[in-house]
């Protein structure tokens, strides 16, 4: 129940109550979603370089 409400929980309130916001996981969630979309068009597109892929 902690990450739920981390990720419930906005940074304004946090700052007032003293507790975690969903900051922390929305950075975790953008690189997870960046690792992933990255390895789908490696694969996708074997034979592009660096250049190409972004």
């Amino acid at each position: 129940m902690g990450l739920l409400n981390e990720a419930l929980t906005h940074s304004s309130f946090a700052a007032e109550s003293g507790t975690k916001d969903y900051e922390r996981l929305e950075f975790f969630g953008d690189a997870v979603l960046k690792f992933v979309i990255s390895e789908y068009l490696l694969e996708r597109f074997p034979d592009y370089d660096e250049g190409k892929l972004t």
